[in-house]
């Protein structure tokens, strides 16, 4: 079984619990389809797909998980996340994701990755990505609209790194680090470790993005309707 499909791409969007993954996609999408839970505690919510084609047909699907990490009653374990995440791209004919997005707020309070070892999350997303390179995975930390002083930011994800395992094991494979956030049409800092959600999902994919969105509003006119068996087409066009 292998991806033999490039009109159609699988992206997995993960992260712990509060970093942003729903709304994330929703501003790849302009659409508010993923539902973005409030809560620091994570939730029992299954895997959900959610799609938009390109001008140029290619269709990306980008899958919205549970955070990992949670403490409430009814979230779900990192180890049920895991499995139910590897077992999407099996649903699709695939083996693996075309690409794996990794986010963690930066304005956060749990610098730590779930509630396993290092060692256990990099074998995780090799198996989700395909590959022991992790060529095709990225780490972007959100929510740098709200860093009042960019130093206060910087100095955060550099904790962060230095905190835990899983943080410097991905930084000494070489998987690069981005950063986004909310910010206005021309608010977004020139630092091209800054990128709009969108861009993020297409460089990562090695799709050309600039020919077809230039900002945030770009995307918002556009209408994503995916017709894709064996997906629920209802719950990917909102019917």
């Amino acid at each position: 079984m292998t991806d033999c499909n490039e009109d159609v791409k699988l992206v997995a969007i993960i992260g712990t619990v509060g970093a942003g993954k729903s709304s994330f996609i929703n501003s790849v999408r302009g659409s508010d389809a993923a539902l973005v839970v409030n809560s620091l505690f994570g939730s029992g919510r299954e895997v959900e797909p959610f799609a938009y084609e390109r001008p140029d047909g290619v269709q990306v699907i980008l899958l919205d998980t549970p955070g990992f990490g949670g403490f409430e009653k009814n979230a779900n374990s990192d180890e049920d996340i895991s499995r139910k995440i590897a077992n999407f791209p099996q649903s699709q004919g695939r083996d693996s994701f075309s690409g794996v997005i990794l986010l963690h707020s930066i304005t956060g309070e749990a610098e730590k990755f779930g509630n396993r070892n290092s060692r256990y999350y990099i074998r995780m997303i090799k198996r989700l990505c395909g590959n022991d390179e992790m060529a095709n995975v990225v780490i972007v930390t959100t929510r740098w609209d709200e860093v009042d002083d960019a130093e206060n930011g910087v100095e955060a994800e550099r904790r962060l790194v230095e905190s835990d395992q899983l943080w410097k094991d991905l930084r000494g494979a070489r998987v690069p680090f981005l950063r986004t956030g909310f910010f206005g049409e021309n608010d977004l800092p020139k630092d091209e470790r800054y990128q709009w959600p969108r861009a993020v999902v297409e460089n990562l994919l090695g799709l050309d993005h600039t020919q077809i969105m230039t900002s945030p509003d770009d995307v918002r006119v556009m209408l994503y309707v995916l017709l894709f068996s064996p997906l629920d087409t209802k719950k990917l066009t909102g019917e």
